[in-house]
């Protein structure tokens, strides 16, 4: 026996949008308001150092 085959409407995926925005909304959700801000990270002379000698040892066993 196969099981049967689901299709996905307009309807539901209208149904499913939303129960999403009352179940967002009931959970007192702010948007951007209270989240973790997104670090920015920067190269330093170490990083770039790293980068340089793994390029060279790249290079190097490629010529090899």
């Amino acid at each position: 026996m196969t099981a049967p085959i689901v299709e996905l409407s307009e309807s539901s995926s209208s149904a499913r949008r939303g129960a999403l925005a009352v179940s967002v909304e009931s959970r007192g959700y702010k948007g951007e308001e209270g989240r973790t801000p997104i670090r920015e990270y920067r190269v330093r002379p170490s990083d770039a150092a790293v980068l340089a000698v793994s390029a060279a040892l790249l290079i190097a066993a490629l010529l090899v």
